[in-house]
């Protein structure tokens, strides 16, 4: 007599749910639908609390936000998730099976038999429990979280975004497993530093929700018009990681072959795609979306956008990463480097990090371009759109 899903806010996901929901309307069948992976919503953190009002600007969403979490509406959301125990069905999926009169095929395994050749990475468990796992762990982490998240190598981030995206967890049970619910904004130890990157994907699900054709287009005008170089070359080996720039390689590598990319690394080699090979950012946000385990198009989006300083409350757009001075900050000794790129293993570090240096004896391909003067023709291409 009633069905009942978690919200979500994506535009095809929106539009599919209206859809199912006229459909069980239309045979008289109750929907109820309910707060799911989020802590509020879109509609509830706007500006002066009017409707359509949203924030485009991070901090004082951040403020509004940090606020509500410590209040009454935060508290008694908060409260209602599990503290430590694992909660689980009085009866599982094997069990269901077993029964006699069981009427459906398992739709999964046909899925998981039909699509397993089309799988190149290691997929890993899902599910709370794995999820719990994974808080566990971090817990230990999350003091150094703010000093060392940026290194690649260091393995000091949380790993959780993966739950996230495929439904093992939810914003509210991180924040309340890791006893987060406290944490102030004006803060800059770990804990806060990580809550704050869970408040950028909150922000991220407004911007677009209230927003949605940035699913498709530039959010801020004035960069739609950008002329983007369609060079297929460099796209191709931007993809491959063989573009002759270490850093750059090593996470397009990673992607490849785990489905996974660092976020420092994801920052990276997005400003590399749009500012050295001025390449459209839609294009680099459709490929991560294909290969990337944690693909979630609000954050990815997002992200991607944030990069190529055509979104909300993005880096400016003469600022560019230099991908040489990257890599010799958050990955000095090359680690992260020589684990994606074997050909670089016996390569001195001071080597990985030279612009001027000759790899090619390790038989690692030389830059594709010369950064500086692609900084030059990225800072033309954008003042010209303006």
């Amino acid at each position: 007599s009633v069905v009942s899903w978690g919200r979500d806010y994506e535009p095809f996901a929106r539009a599919r749910d209206e859809a199912v929901e006229k459909i069980f309307k239309d045979s008289g069948t109750s929907v109820f639908t309910a707060r799911d992976h989020l802590l509020f919503e879109p509609h509830e953190i706007l500006k002066n609390d009017e409707a359509g009002q949203f924030y485009q600007i991070y901090s004082p969403f951040a403020k509004k936000w940090f606020a509500l979490m410590n209040g009454p509406a935060g508290e008694a959301r908060l409260e209602r998730e599990a503290s430590g125990k694992s909660q689980s069905f009085n009866i599982n999926w094997k069990e269901i099976k077993k029964a006699g009169d069981f009427p459906f095929d398992d739709a999964l395994e046909k899925f998981v038999e039909r699509n397993q050749k089309h799988v190149t990475v290691p997929i890993p468990e899902a599910g709370f429990f794995e999820a719990s796992k994974e808080l566990k762990k971090f817990r230990g982490k999350m003091t150094a979280y703010k000093d060392k998240r940026d290194f690649p190598a260091a393995a000091a981030t949380s790993g959780l975004s993966l739950f996230l995206k495929n439904g093992s967890l939810t914003v509210p049970q991180i924040l309340k497993n890791l006893k987060l619910e406290n944490v102030s904004m004006k803060k800059e130890d770990g804990p806060a530093r990580f809550a704050k990157e869970l408040v950028w994907r909150e922000f991220y699900y407004s911007i677009l929700f209230h927003r949605p054709q940035v699913e498709h287009e530039s959010f801020l005008a004035k960069y739609r018009d950008i002329q983007w170089k369609k060079n297929e070359k460099y796209f191709e080996r931007w993809i491959e990681g063989t573009t002759g720039f270490p850093i750059v390689d090593a996470g397009m590598r990673e992607l490849l072959t785990t489905g996974r990319m660092h976020n420092r690394v994801r920052m990276i080699v997005a400003s590399f795609l749009t500012k050295d090979l001025l390449i459209d950012w839609r294009r680099g946000e459709n490929h991560f979306m294909k290969y990337l385990l944690d693909g979630d198009l609000a954050a990815n989006n997002g992200g991607w956008q944030w990069a190529a300083s055509t979104g909300c409350d993005p880096q400016p757009y003469f600022r560019i990463f230099n991908p040489w001075l990257q890599g010799m900050k958050f990955d000095p000794e090359g680690l992260y480097i020589k684990k994606f790129i074997p050909e670089l293993r016996g390569t001195p570090a001071k080597v990985l990090h030279d612009s001027d240096a000759d790899r090619t004896s390790w038989k690692y391909p030389k830059p594709l371009v010369d950064h500086s003067e692609q900084r030059d023709k990225a800072l033309g291409l954008y003042k010209n759109s303006l």
